[in-house]
Order: structure tokens, then sequence, then C-alpha cells
């Protein structure tokens, strides 16, 4: 008996080239007319073989009972870039063409912290503005810096935050108290 072809399922979410810092999320694509689940593939290579099928280092997962699927299904979800598709599939078995791969990018490591350098720490600065800085991250994928600076030492009464692209901050009309600061770096994933 003739069948009739599945559509390809058109891709949704997490959007193609997106970079996430968080291995929590949903991967979605559009229903197909007559299919009665889906399979998805996973690899951290696009490579396809004559078929459009991912073929290298390949993750299989059933997504039955799963539109969309949990990114926790996924258990080779890793730091690093990521390709993924899906099919679709009938209720005779029949299978549409795998859609084609989408990229994600996997930033589960935060950069290295920063070493604050001057002033030193206790010092007393005369005048009224003042100039922070520190080293910069040992991570490579550093994209900016978050100065926050505190009118207590366990860090509850925040004064001031600010993103930094640079690696010190000069905070002037400083009154005459005593300030904690700290730096964090964020990176392109966030």
């Amino acid at each position: 008996t003739a069948t009739n072809a599945l559509d390809v399922p058109m891709l949704l979410s997490p959007a193609n080239g997106v970079s996430l810092n968080y291995n929590n999320f949903w991967f979605d694509w559009s229903d197909v007319s007559g299919a009665v689940s889906y399979e998805a593939q996973f690899s951290q290579s696009n490579s396809t073989d004559g078929s459009g099928s991912l073929n290298v280092g390949v993750w299989s997962g059933d997504a039955s009972h799963n539109q969309p699927m949990e990114s926790k299904a996924w258990s080779s979800g890793a730091t690093g870039t990521w390709y993924w598709q899906v099919r679709a599939v009938d209720a005779a078995g029949n299978k549409s063409a795998w859609s084609t791969p989408w990229k994600i990018t996997l930033d589960l490591i935060a950069p290295v912290a920063v070493t604050l350098s001057s002033p030193a720490n206790g010092v007393v600065v005369n005048g009224a503005s003042v100039t922070q800085s520190w080293n910069a991250s040992a991570s490579s994928d550093v994209d900016h810096y978050i100065y926050e600076s505190y009118n207590n030492a366990n860090a509850t009464s925040l004064r001031w935050s600010q993103t930094v692209n640079g690696l010190s901050k000069t905070a002037a009309n400083v009154a005459n108290a005593t300030y904690w600061w700290r730096v964090k770096a964020v990176d392109a994933a966030g």
C-alpha cells in the first residue's frame, strides 16, 4: 500500500546558534500531521550521511512521549557545541527525513575568578575619588566584569553595582567611610 510522506518537523527551540549557560531546557519542534512519535539525535559533529542523519558520536533519543523533549533526558549534555535534529514517525513506522541540524553551545563552566590588585586590602585612601583595579580573569571567554561595592563586610548592603568592560573602576565623590568591593568575570554565555 502507498503511504503519504511525512513532513519534516521544523525545529523551534532552543534557537539555532544559541549559547546556554545551563543544562535544563526544552527541545521543541513543530507538530507533524500523522506523526505518532518523533526521534531525536544529538552529536558534537554536524557531519551527516547521505540520508541527512548525524553520523559521528550520535546520541539518539526516543521522543515518542516527550514533545517537547526535556534536556535532562538528553544524558550526553555536556559543555561544548552540539548539533541536534528530529524526524517524525507515523503509526506504520514510516519516518520523515531528518530536519536540518541546529547548533547549540552549552557553556557550563564559569570563568576563573579575578584577583583584586589595588588599592590593597585595608588601605586608607585620601581624597574624594578612588580607582579600584583587578587582574584579568585567566579565562579566554570573558565578556565583561561586574563591579560591586558594599557598606558592610558580609556583602548584604549593596552600595554600587556596575558592568565594566575594562580592568578598573573609578569612584568619584566618595564619602569618608569604609567600603568593601568585589569583581566577578562574566563570560559570553552569561
